[in-house]
């Protein structure tokens, strides 16, 4: 049975907005971190802000030497932060907090132990 959720019209509003703001927030990103790490392929996949706008998880997805460059953005991010409040007309702007995608990882490790069976 498939429950659903109905969300009140100010949630929805509040819920819309948030997601408004991910978007906002990951195409500046994905122009502001080739500054940063021009020698590597980096892809943002998805960013998710918190419901008081404290703070944005942004996963990354990095195709060599992974940990240095999170460790890179992590370092820089309070940078990246004041780059993406001038772009950004936030009364807040979420503080930035870098995190490596593991969903392909996890998807490979998976799919291997279904060739296993």
């Amino acid at each position: 049975m498939v429950e659903t959720i109905i969300l009140s019209p100010l949630r929805q509003k509040m819920h819309n907005r948030i997601d408004k703001i991910n978007e906002l927030i990951r195409e500046n990103l994905s122009l502001i971190i080739h500054d940063f790490i021009s020698d590597n392929f980096v892809s943002i996949s998805s960013v998710d802000t918190s419901k008081d706008f404290s703070y944005s998880d942004v996963s990354i997805m990095v195709l060599n030497d992974n940990f240095s460059v999170i460790d890179t953005l992590n370092k820089k991010s309070f940078k990246i932060q004041s780059m993406i409040a001038q772009k950004i007309q936030l009364r807040k702007t979420p503080k930035i907090r870098f995190h490596l995608d593991r969903s392909e990882a996890e998807a490979e490790k998976i799919d291997n132990l279904i060739k296993e069976i």
